[in-house]
This record gives C-alpha cells, structure tokens and sequence, in this order.
C-alpha cells in the first residue's frame, strides 16, 4: 500500500493502538499518513499537543462518557481538524445524533477503510469549495446533509448501518415498525431483511406506502439482505426499491452505494439492483 502523498499532515491517534480489533487500523494509518502522533489518551493529547494536525482519532476502549472538558479543550486546539470517535466492541456506541458537527462517531469495523478514504481523498479545502460551486436547493446534493432511516427489527442490527450513514455526516434514526410515526421528512430508507424479508410486489408496494407518512414524496429506498432470490430482488425492484444492497458486502462497496443515494437528486437517479447474493 502506498503512503499518500497528495495531502500532508498528521494523524492524531489518541487511545490504544495494540487491540487486535484495530491492527488494521494501525496499519492503515502508517501506510497512508504522512505523519502519525499516538497519544495514550485525552489527558496525554492535552499535554503534548502535535503539530498540523488535520485529523483527531480517538480510539474508545472503554464504556461511558469521555471527559467533556478535556474534549472540548481537543476541539479548541485543533479548530479545523476533524474529529472521529472510533468506537470498539467494549465500548457503548456515541449516538450519532451528535451535538458537535465536527465529529464523527463510528464503527471499529469501517474505520481503517474511512481512514484510507479520507486521507487520499480531496483535501478539505478543495472539498470545501467543490461543495460551495455545487450548491442546489434541490435534491440531496453535497449542500444538504439527508436524514436517513434505517428499519431493521432491532438496534444492535441497525447500528452497522447507522455507523456508515453517520460516518458522511448524515442524520441517521432507527425504527422497528414500518408504520413509525416518530420522524418525519426522511430522504432515505433503508430496509434490513431483519425486518423487510423477501416478498411479493404487492407486499413491498404496501410497505412503502406504510413508511410514506415519515418520509419525502421523493425518498429513496434501499433494500440489505443476504436471502434474496434473483426473482424477489426483482421484486422488490418493482415495487419502488431503488437499490438492492448484498449482504455482508465490503464495506467500501456498501459505502459508495449509500453514497450513491444519498448524493443524487432522486429525479436525476435510475433504480439500480443486484442479483449478487451473500455468501
């Protein structure tokens, strides 16, 4: 893997960096960034701050709150760097309705291929100005952050889902009945066949109809699963499921999908579908 050239810069790694769960991380982090500052943890961070820092890890072993005000003086000392909480299996996941914009809670499980995203993509300056000339008042372009709900029949199912939502900064919420009446105006749904199994044209002409009072009349639909036949995949096309995610798939590969229905307008998209089953 090569080391990334295009953006400098440094990494502040902060938390442990010797779990199995984020070796590849580690890895990653090495191989694409020209800097690497480890930190043991927040209160180190404070004491031996780094220089041009473009973004903050902080790796979280542990459950509970970090300590607001040592977060607060990170924030203060690395105004333009973004912030990601990178949460492991030990610990409680950060809700990703977050209060700080600037920081992004997820997985341990997407976290090595974000990383390698973010540090070969634009720089963020070059995002920054790409983000003001596509500026559009309709749709769901780079502009506008989408609210996305996730339906799957429990929370721990619909977290993986959630963290690769919430990673591009997107307001993410989760519900176990279709016919939720908790939200509203959502751009995107994503249903899991947790709770969405495979059916019938009718069956998901009548799901869609049932979300339709918490969603836009231009939302999109995505289908997740890992049982469907070719017959039932066409199906649910039918119906209205714009895309048919595989599951478990590569997470870059799920990711570029989301992104592909988050970022276009839904008037200037096609339905996509994929026949390829899960393994």
């Amino acid at each position: 893997m090569p080391r990334s050239t295009t953006n400098p810069g440094t990494l502040l790694w902060i938390g442990p960096r010797r779990r199995v769960e984020v070796q590849r991380l580690s890895t990653v982090a090495e191989h694409v960034c020209p800097q690497v500052a480890y930190r043991s943890d927040l209160q180190d961070a404070v004491d031996r701050p780094a220089a041009s820092v473009r973004l903050v890890m902080i790796v979280k072993s542990k459950s509970g709150e970090m300590d607001a005000a040592t977060l607060s003086t990170i924030a203060d000392a690395y105004p333009s760097a973004q912030r990601w909480i990178v949460n492991t299996s030990l610990c409680q996941t950060v809700p990703s309705a977050r209060r700080d914009p600037n920081t992004v809670p997820m997985s341990w499980r997407i976290a090595a291929d974000r990383l390698q995203e973010h540090w070969t993509s634009q720089t963020p300056e070059t995002s920054a100005l790409a983000a003001d000339d596509a500026t559009n008042d309709t749709g769901i372009g780079p502009n506008r952050r989408a609210a996305v709900l996730v339906l799957a029949d429990c929370l721990t199912t619909a977290d993986h889902w959630m963290d690769l939502v919430a990673a591009d900064g997107h307001s993410v919420c989760w519900a176990n009945n279709v016919e939720s009446t908790s939200v509203r105006n959502i751009d995107l749904c994503l249903w899991d066949d947790s709770l969405a199994a495979p059916t019938d044209v009718a069956t998901w002409r009548t799901r869609i109809r049932q979300a339709s009072r918490c969603t836009r009349s231009t939302a999109r639909h995505g289908w997740m699963t890992a049982m469907a036949s070719p017959q039932q995949i066409q199906a649910a096309s039918d119906a209205g499921i714009d895309t048919v995610i595989a599951k478990p798939g590569p997470v870059a590969a799920v990711q570029r999908l989301l992104r592909t229905m988050v970022g276009v307008p839904p008037t200037q998209s096609h339905p996509q579908t994929s026949s390829r089953r899960a393994a």
